[in-house]
């Protein structure tokens, strides 16, 4: 899991290391089960569960706090949904939330919660009031609890396949019930072993033949490693219960006496790491999304040695000074409840009174419906042509923003500049998200391959924006749709800017977009498109062909070849202005998705940008901190 969680594509299939670990925790409970109940004796529910919540809750309760107390400073993502997140983990209710709001694990770089490891444990702990349940009632008759165990892992296996059918991976994976065989598995083994059924057994009486075993399942579970992913086809068709059954091939093999699996893993560091490796698994991957967001320009080596380290550092301290002490120095079981609810109920109430960093991911949508509730309010207030006022201050009382989820952000800020300064009003926007200004044929960002929408044609939406609120000044910002790789109606070859077909293409998009403008009565100020770095908010980051900045570059250009044969358009240079600032076009603190402005820095650069389309809209010398053409 740790290289999974990486990114790194060739280990795409290391989610599986989950199921590994349930097969193998099911072997581990399964072992002290039958053990305890073996000479005829009930089970201790009580101290069951006691040693349970011992072994799994101090050590948790205190990674959840130490990752909303990170969350104070980092920006892990909004508040509600970290507190939804925080209270499913510490409830062991994680996997239950994940359904309930339809969460992919499939996509869970995309959408990162520094909480979403908790799925595991929270099945695991599910797990445990089932396979508690069972053997209180059922032991001493262990032919009606081998039975029963059976069937549920048959009614386990069946519930898994018939989720895949559905196509319902998100319950598949987080389901309980559809991930009980991979542990009921292991516990099934366990109890083979406890009773010495598999004596009987010629095979396992040749250890060398157990090695071969094991080794084919290493070297078949290598390949899944390799060539697996959390979307493989093969995952609705039963991967995971048979992932369980190369596992318990290993698991044999670790524990039967004479084997040489059992010789190596009882030597060298094997054994420490596997006392490490419950904190290890919790606090690497909060560390990776502390360590993304901290260090979004570092390359990508040094970023994982850094994450490892900090990882291993921090999972000793964890079982040093919490877990140890708790498992291993606390003699009464039932201590374990009296510290644990305490903690946990303390933990519940921190987190559901306080607030995590604000967010520097922006809200579209409620970015889009501020400032089209704003533009329709100043479109009922601002008369048509104010009285007494010159032409070009009734123009910049009527402005439009026009463009894609980057002029939505930009507009914003602007939108907050003018109400304070009087120098423009927007009354209306149209900035659909995914849009551009080239329409028509096939594009490729963010490595998903689909047809433009129907809904980004500007030549339906645009002209009856300006209709409608009497638009006399249109700002207008896209870019980063307009140079992806693109698929021209008819074509089987992708192209972006800098090949010359496209580069016609699109010039005369942008040329019929500023003329469309014209023919509606309404002056144009075009702003340049800065450099992007599309995938920098993911996690991990990955490189796109769309960010390359030769690009854009040649998209200014064009705009630039567009916009100087049209006396009613004008060109200010958003691109030179987010170059001087300290880390240039895409410094991460003006624009932390490498696309679009927050809040907070839209309404920042508003303060040097609004002056500049101001002076270009009213033909009035520009202020130095960027250029101003025609």
């Amino acid at each position: 899991m740790l290289l999974f969680h990486q990114g790194w594509a060739w280990a795409s299939g290391g989610f599986l290391g989950v199921s590994v670990f349930f097969t193998v925790s099911g072997f581990i409970i399964g072992s002290l089960l039958y053990r305890t109940t073996s000479a005829g004796g009930r089970l201790n529910l009580l101290g069951f569960w006691s040693r349970r919540i011992r072994r799994l809750v101090p050590a948790g309760v205190t990674v959840i706090a130490g990752i909303w107390a990170a969350a104070q400073i980092v920006d892990l993502g909004s508040t509600s949904d970290l507190r939804a997140h925080a209270i499913a983990a510490l409830l062991y209710a994680e996997n239950l939330h994940l359904i309930r709001t339809g969460s992919d694990y499939g996509a869970l770089f995309s959408r990162p919660s520094p909480f979403l490891h908790f799925w595991s444990l929270a099945i695991e702990e599910q797990f445990y009031v089932f396979i508690g349940v069972a053997f209180r009632v059922l032991s001493g008759r262990s032919r009606v609890l081998t039975g029963f165990l059976v069937t549920a892992l048959i009614l386990g296996v069946g519930r898994n396949l018939w989720l895949g059918a559905a196509g319902d991976t998100t319950s598949l994976y987080y389901d309980p019930l559809s991930r009980a065989p991979e542990i009921l598995v292991g516990v099934l083994l366990a109890g083979a072993f406890g009773t010495r059924a598999l004596d009987r057994s010629a095979f396992l009486r040749r250890p060398y033949l157990i090695d071969l075993a094991a080794g084919g399942a290493l070297a078949v579970l290598a390949v899944l490693f390799v060539t697996s992913s959390p979307s493989s086809p093969a995952l609705r068709s039963g991967l995971l219960p048979a992932t369980a059954l190369l596992s318990a091939a290993l698991v044999t093999a670790a524990v039967h006496p004479g084997t040489v699996a059992a010789a190596i893993l009882s030597r060298g560091p094997l054994p420490f790491v596997g006392r490490l490796s419950y904190a290890l698994y919790l606090v690497h991957w909060p560390v990776y999304l502390v360590a993304e967001k901290v260090l979004p320009s570092a390359d990508v080596v040094s970023l994982a040695a850094l994450k490892l380290a900090v990882t291993a550092a921090l999972a000793w301290l964890l079982h040093v000074l919490v877990e140890g002490p708790m498992r291993y120095r606390l003699r009464r079981p039932a201590m374990a409840l009296k510290l644990a609810v305490p903690a946990t109920a303390a933990v519940l109430v921190l987190v559901a009174v306080t607030a995590t960093a604000p967010t520097r991911t922006p809200d579209f949508e409620a970015v889009v419906a501020d400032l089209r509730s704003d533009g329709e309010k100043a479109s009922a207030d601002v008369p048509e042509e104010p009285p007494g006022e010159a032409p070009e201050r009734a123009l910049l009382q009527r402005t439009g923003m026009f463009g894609d989820s980057t002029a939505a952000l930009t507009g914003w800020g602007l939108a907050a500049w003018g109400d304070e300064t009087g120098a423009l009003t927007i009354v209306g926007a149209s900035v659909p998200f995914g849009c551009g200004v080239a329409r028509g044929g096939d594009r490729d960002y963010h490595g998903t391959v689909a047809p433009a929408s129907p809904e980004c044609d500007w030549a339906v939406r645009w002209p009856g924006e300006v209709e409608s609120r009497q638009v006399r000044l249109a700002i207008v910002q896209v870019g980063p749709w307009d140079v992806t790789n693109r698929r021209l109606e008819g074509e089987s070859t992708w192209r972006a800017p800098g090949d010359p077909i496209y580069d016609a293409y699109l010039l005369a998009e942008l040329g019929s977009a500023m003329d469309m403008f014209g023919s509606a009565g309404a002056d144009v100020v075009w702003l340049t498109s800065p450099l992007v770095e599309l995938g920098r908010s993911e996690v991990p980051r990955r490189s796109y062909s769309t960010s390359e900045p030769a690009r854009m570059r040649r998209f200014n250009e064009l705009l630039r070849s567009a916009a100087s044969s049209r006396p009613h358009v004008r060109l200010v240079d958003l691109a030179g202005l987010l170059a001087q600032e300290p880390g240039g076009e895409l410094d991460a603190t003006v624009r932390p998705d490498g696309v679009h402005f927050t809040k907070a820095t839209s309404r920042e650069m508003a303060n040097r940008l609004g002056p500049l389309i101001v002076a270009a809209a009213t033909d009035l010398a520009a202020p130095p901190l960027a250029t101003v053409t025609r």
